[in-house]
């Protein structure tokens, strides 16, 4: 009896962990990217979007924009790797931006990084492999360090090493999807290196309408979201967890700003609904994790992850 008992416990422990690392896919729409460039010299913000399909050489890949619309290319996913054409890249085939199957001693030549013209990859290795604690989800995080290169100008061997590379599953690299010198983005590697500290900084992410990420993308770049950078500052939500009562610190501006607050659960539904309430109760809820949105002007201002103890 005690044999068949720990064999059910085994079998559902083993279930449950299975459950817990389950690989999350590459979004395939409805996503976007929010990415900040930080030099000695200024600061600057991009995003990379996915919307829509295309058929290329009878394979389908999502379509990636910036944030003025421009096409910057596409991408699919196949067995945990994740290929691409990046328009203006030196391999106009298809490049490997991502292998999830890799695993802790494994080498990767990161394709992204290489300027357009010149053809050259940094190699990479993985260091370690934990969960993330930069996403609300528990997906799996890939550390890597610079081990070599191929191709590069020896004045250029050293920048590898200045560019830290990481990935999360479900989003990619933490500089961002593409992320490619070829599109004058990715920068960060050279400056870093020959500039005294560039970077780029993975600062939101968002997949259909969940911020998986503490910052909104609809904050990144404001004045190119069509809302005004003054217009009111982050909303807070305390205190978080809550028991079932918790308040809603909105700084605006204007007296006058209308927004709209609604409560999702785990699958996406719709379980509250205020316009500009600041205390606001849901003791009546089941206990667990919910998503908070705040709309201003119809659109998407922010995501927080709620807990209801």
């Amino acid at each position: 009896m005690k044999l068949i008992l720990l064999s059910i416990i085994t079998l559902l422990f083993s279930a449950f962990s299975s459950k817990a690392q389950a690989y999350k896919a590459m979004p395939t729409d409805s996503a976007t990217w929010g990415l900040q460039y930080v030099t000695q010299f200024n600061t600057t913000y991009n995003k990379e979007i996915v919307k829509g399909d295309t058929l290329l050489a009878g394979k389908t890949y999502h379509k990636t924009y910036s944030h003025t619309g421009a096409l910057l290319g596409f991408y699919r996913e196949l067995n945990k790797k994740v290929y691409a054409k990046v328009l203006n890249h030196p391999d106009t085939s298809e490049i490997l931006l991502y292998d999830f199957n890799l695993n802790v001693g494994d080498t990767f030549y990161d394709k992204r990084t290489s300027p357009s013209q010149i053809t050259f990859y940094y190699k990479y290795k993985v260091t370690s492999i934990s969960t993330s604690t930069v996403t609300i989800d528990a997906c799996k995080q890939y550390y890597f360090s610079c081990v070599g290169y191929q191709g590069p100008p020896s004045s250029y061997s050293n920048v590898g090493a200045a560019c830290s590379l990481s990935w999360i599953e479900g989003i990619g690299s933490v500089q961002g999807l593409f992320n490619t010198r070829a599109n004058g983005e990715g920068l960060e590697c050279f400056l870093a290196a020959l500039s005294s500290g560039g970077t780029a900084y993975l600062i939101c992410f968002e997949h259909n309408s969940i911020q998986y990420m503490t910052q909104s993308c609809l904050t990144v770049g404001l004045n190119e979201s069509g809302i005004s950078s003054g217009l009111f500052q982050q909303f807070k939500i305390y205190p978080n967890p809550t028991t079932g009562f918790f308040y809603i610190n909105a700084k605006c501006v204007s007296a006058n700003m209308i927004y709209t607050i609604k409560l999702l659960n785990v699958l996406g539904q719709e379980v509250y609904f205020t316009k500009n309430e600041y205390g606001i109760d849901i003791t009546g809820l089941k206990t667990g994790v919910y998503f908070l949105q705040v709309y201003v002007q119809d659109k998407l201002f922010q995501t927080t992850k709620l807990i209801k103890e």
